[in-house]
């Protein structure tokens, strides 16, 4: 545990787990976007309907998260739960700053319970991503 060190604040702080996130991040990101096209092509193309979108949309989160948090588990090379968890968060944080950055959502709109889900999913499957990735490695 001698990654973890408390600062003048009494904050608790991981030392060098920065840029695996930011990495894992990245290519989750690309990978949930490739993996969002399957739907988009099926709605357009008339195959699925659109009443199952937000549906899909929170499996496709948790799937960035869980194939982030691998991946950030796999650059950082210890800690997997603690490295996971972060990631999702770290997705969560993204997503919520995109929308809010483009002014799809803002406070007033959103649902709390979707969020909660999102949040304790995102959490969920960023800790089992994050162990997968550092017992993959080993």
């Amino acid at each position: 545990m001698k990654d973890l060190k408390v600062d003048d604040n009494g904050f608790v702080q991981v030392v060098g787990l920065t840029t695996p996130i930011i990495k894992g991040t990245l290519i989750g990101i690309l990978v949930g976007f490739i993996i969002s096209l399957i739907p988009a092509v099926l709605i357009n193309g008339a195959l699925m309907s659109t009443s199952g979108v937000k549906f899909v949309s929170t499996v496709v989160l948790f799937i960035t998260g869980f194939v982030s948090a691998w991946f950030s588990a796999i650059f950082y090379g210890k800690n997997g739960m603690i490295t996971g968890i972060i990631t999702g968060l770290v997705i969560l944080a993204v997503i919520f700053l995109t929308g809010l950055l483009f002014q799809t959502v803002s406070f007033e709109m959103i649902d709390l319970s979707l969020f909660l889900i999102k949040l304790f999913g995102l959490m969920l499957f960023g800790a089992v991503g994050g162990i997968f990735g550092i017992n993959i490695k080993s």
